[in-house]
């Protein structure tokens, strides 16, 4: 077998290449394209349809691993990951709690569980996605190695993990569905039921595919499943896992011509098990491979390539006649043309809507009166001025929204079923504003006063702007003190990204009202700014590196980069170099860069020492303390409820007057 390693830079033409090889093929019958994406895949047909090269067979790498588990007969259930979030995961972890918690094994390590709430099952459900993508699972006998393998990549304990996704696969190869129709009503399925007649048992998640072939290869050769090809070629190798190299190294027996098309540096998923100097070497190896290095761009000019050369200490040489100019952003002189900002993560972006609200008058994609930070504000502000909050006004419409946005906080230690009970009663249709704000009322007077339900430092923070008038203070005051008082840092150094996020979108707020300067008082008129900047399909997309992956731009603005425009700032990791590599070679002729203050930097350490120097408590241990010890709340608000239903309630003028004690 002749194996070889394609090396190519962003826009060398990687799909180019397999293209041509494909169409250079003497044999009749098809090749085996494989991409990592769905978007890969597609990119990859329409360049051989563009060929008139359409008898040959592309798939995703998943897509072919379920299409052999078929003719294996090990068909199950394919699930949707936010079902099996809701309906399953959550007496899974609490059985592997449990399990650990008798065995002695968390009291001897000494180890934190997470609360099972609906942000920390989402962390769970990652860690299991990136333990069995880095195919930890081979060394299970030995711990030493599996936090080797997995460094810092995990929220949760490794063996944590491990008991929990054990308890997983013995579950789920018996599971049937309890009631089908709740499953179809919660879009729980891929595809339609009826596509699943002929399964007996069992179900998997996407994420399962490829590990579930593999287990079954071992003692079904895979000779016996799938013919020869005259090629078989993987784009996007550099996306692929540990788990998936273990299935194209069974491949790899069923050709003659075995190619992988990459660059390494674009890998930015080590999070979820890729690790690329270890794929490309192990290529290199296992298949004595040659390597061959594609080292031009057909995408951006001289200037680009030399930034995107020095970045990654390769040359690039421009295929193109165009120069790619980059320059510094300037909101007065951008051209409005300019539509897409790219970030590096989740965490920035939200940083970089806030800046471009604040610095600019352009319309976002993005509503940002449903961020964290505004949710807050919002409920101070209808907490202590209920009576200033005009009629019909856009805000009585966010009420639901934000009031939710209280619970979810990580200083709130309500059970997953309790929460689900409180969403349901505040998100009936048609549900009249003044009935919300009673359900807002009971909730905040039966949990903030004598409860154990919410942190107290939070509470106590809380409480104490009822204490004076702050119409007229500035917004930017209030929030500082607020801050301070509640400890709301603490969201910055929370593992969870949902509470990073949150708080990057306080901070954003918290800089805009420095900027523009307005007061407590006159929230309602900003909310009003936030829904007039907000145009679905017509404004500015936020694209993280990760959404920008794969794509291409004629002109883009970088924001979060230092003076030069050589890194994102706060950055030297390999991850950072390779999410500022991609970012930059999305850009065909302008990219423009934002060096932002240092306010809209997120430090997650720096947040972290600040939490240890002044932590009152943790918000992550499970713990009697931090249980709900009062069912007061929930039964008033069971009552509220049922009163509103039968139209029986007398509502107060000020349905939070009893909030001030």
């Amino acid at each position: 077998m002749k194996a070889i390693l394609i090396e190519g830079v962003a826009g060398s033409g990687k799909t180019t290449y397999i293209t041509k090889l494909a169409k250079s093929l003497v044999s009749t019958k098809p090749a085996l394209l494989l991409t990592f994406s769905r978007t890969g895949r597609d990119v990859l047909k329409s360049y051989l349809e563009k060929e008139g090269l359409k008898h040959h067979h592309v798939m995703t790498i998943d897509g072919l691993a379920n299409s052999l588990l078929t003719r294996l007969g090990s068909k199950q259930f394919l699930l949707k990951e936010e079902y099996v979030l809701k309906n399953i995961l959550p007496c899974l972890y609490k059985l592997s709690v449990d399990q650990l918690y008798y065995s002695g094994y968390l009291s001897e390590n000494n180890i934190e569980i997470h609360a099972s709430n609906l942000t920390s099952l989402k962390a769970l459900m990652h860690d299991m996605r990136f333990y069995r993508a880095a195919a930890v699972d081979k060394y299970d006998s030995n711990p030493d190695i599996i936090y080797d393998l997995i460094g810092g990549n995990l929220t949760h304990n490794a063996m944590v993990v491990r008991r929990v996704l054990s308890n997983y696969d013995g579950f789920r190869t018996t599971w049937l569905p309890d009631d089908h129709d709740l499953l179809i009503q919660e879009d729980g399925l891929y595809g339609e039921l009826d596509d699943y007649w002929d399964v007996e048992h069992g179900f998997r998640l996407p994420t399962d595919i490829v590990h579930d072939l593999v287990e079954l290869l071992k003692d079904n050769p895979i000779e016996e499943l799938i013919d020869t090809y005259p090629l078989i070629a993987i784009d996007e190798y550099h996306d692929t896992n540990p788990k998936q190299f273990e299935f194209l190294r069974l491949l790899s027996t069923r050709t003659n011509n075995f190619v992988a098309v990459g660059d390494k540096f674009q890998n930015i998923f080590e999070w979820r098990g890729s690790n690329t100097e270890v794929l490309f070497e192990s290529f290199l190896t296992e298949f004595k491979s040659e390597c061959t290095y594609l080292n031009h761009s057909y995408r951006y000019g001289q200037n680009l390539s030399a930034k995107a050369g020095n970045v990654i200490s390769r040359p690039i040489v421009p295929m193109v006649e165009h120069e790619t100019e980059i320059e510094k952003f300037n909101p007065k002189k951008t051209s409005k043309e300019v539509t897409t900002v790219i970030s590096k993560d989740y965490v920035q972006s939200m940083m970089a809507q806030f800046y471009m609200f604040t610095e600019t008058k352009k319309k976002s994609n993005t509503p940002l009166y449903y961020s964290m930070g505004v949710a807050l504000i919002s409920l101070l502000f209808f907490m202590r001025y209920p009576y200033n909050v005009p009629k019909r006004h856009f805000l009585e419409k966010l009420l639901p929204s934000h009031f939710r946005t209280l619970i979810d906080l990580p200083f709130c230690f309500l059970d997953e079923d309790t929460k689900e009970e409180i969403y349901k009663s505040i998100a009936t249709k048609n549900k009249p504003f003044v009935a919300v704000l009673n359900l807002l009322q009971s909730h905040v007077n039966c949990y903030f006063y004598d409860s154990d339900v919410y942190d107290k430092r939070f509470v106590e923070g809380f409480k104490r702007f009822f204490d004076e008038d702050l119409k007229d203070k500035k917004m930017y005051e209030v929030m500082s003190e607020f801050e301070n008082l509640t400890q709301l840092f603490r969201m910055a150094s929370n593992a969870l990204l949902g509470h990073q996020i949150g708080w990057a979108s306080w901070v954003g707020l918290k800089e805009d009202a420095y900027s523009r300067d307005y007061t407590f008082g006159s929230w309602p008129d900003q909310l009003d700014v936030f829904k007039r900047r907000y145009s679905e399909g017509k404004g500015m997309d936020f694209l993280t590196v990760t959404e920008a992956k794969g794509r291409e731009f004629e002109q883009a603005i970088l924001f979060g980069v230092d003076s030069e425009c050589n890194k994102f700032r706060g950055e030297a990791s390999n991850l950072g170099r390779n999410q500022f590599y991609i970012a930059i070679t999305r850009v065909k002729k302008n990219l423009f860069y934002i060096d932002c203050p240092d306010e809209y930097i997120f430090d997650k350490n720096g947040y972290q020492d600040l939490h240890n120097h002044m932590r009152v408590g943790s918000l992550d241990r499970i713990s009697e303390e931090n249980g709900p010890t009062k069912n007061i709340a929930l039964s008033e608000l069971r009552t509220i409820s049922k009163n509103i239903k039968d139209k029986n309630i007398k509502f107060d003028l000020n349905p939070l007057e009893h909030l001030i004690k």
